[in-house]
């Protein structure tokens, strides 16, 4: 997956081997908790990706890919610094105004003060060690093979349905059509349209279903308890 990641990126086969490593060091430092936040909403090799891909965002960055502002060039080197401090490493303006003071003689904090108020917020970048743990595991990914795969199967179910149902006597298919079709009906509302004692439906109800999971459970289909409530 790795390899994957770099060689779309077009790394350098030097920076691909840098890379990988500290994907390795990173998956070791977070106790591999990418796998434990996997929810299975798309395929494996898709979610790996996208988790390599954010790494890969994150190498890039911490490599020195961030640029000062054109204010802040002007300003000179104090100003690349703070704003370096501020918007791409997270200090406060406090923390970054002592920082670049403690590297210049003493008397300095007021002019570096100054600087600061110059300088324009930029927003910060977010590295994925900042995600929550629990972020990638809630994310939603489109899988083309992985939705066909699904839409085959639906498809699969639903023949072997009908096929279960045109074996039942004609009422019992009627009380599974207004049970569990586009009306939704309960019971007791399926014995008033029926005109019948919602009673006995329960039970007749209870025996089709039964029948329904046999012949379909015959033809492959695996199937949940269902309940005539």
């Amino acid at each position: 997956m790795t390899r994957t990641v770099a060689r779309n990126n077009r790394l350098s086969a030097e920076d691909a081997e840098d890379f990988a490593q500290t994907v390795q060091v990173k998956l070791l430092e977070r106790q591999y908790d990418a796998f434990s936040s996997y929810e299975g909403r798309c395929s494996l090799s898709t979610y790996l990706t996208v988790v390599v891909t954010r790494l890969l965002l994150d190498w890039n960055a911490t490599r020195g890919k961030w640029r000062p502002s054109a204010l802040a060039t002007r300003l000179g080197p104090d100003a690349v610094l703070l704003e370096r401090l501020m918007s791409r490493d997270g200090l406060t303006r406090a923390e970054a105004i002592a920082t670049v003071s403690s590297r210049r003689p003493s008397g300095t904090e007021a002019q570096v003060a100054a600087l600061a108020d110059q300088l324009a917020p930029r927003p910060r970048r977010v590295f994925i060690r900042d995600v929550p743990d629990d972020t990638l595991g809630r994310l939603e990914f489109h899988d083309p093979i992985a939705a066909a795969e699904v839409r085959a199967e639906r498809r699969r179910i639903r023949g072997a349905l009908r096929m279960a149902c045109s074996t039942l006597a004609a009422e019992d298919r009627r009380l599974i059509a207004l049970r569990f079709g586009r009306r939704s009906l309960t019971v007791r509302a399926i014995g008033d349209e029926m005109g019948t004692d919602p009673k006995p439906l329960y039970r007749r109800l209870d025996r089709t279903l039964k029948v329904l999971r046999h012949r379909l459970t015959a033809m492959g289909i695996e199937t949940a308890p269902l309940g005539a409530a």
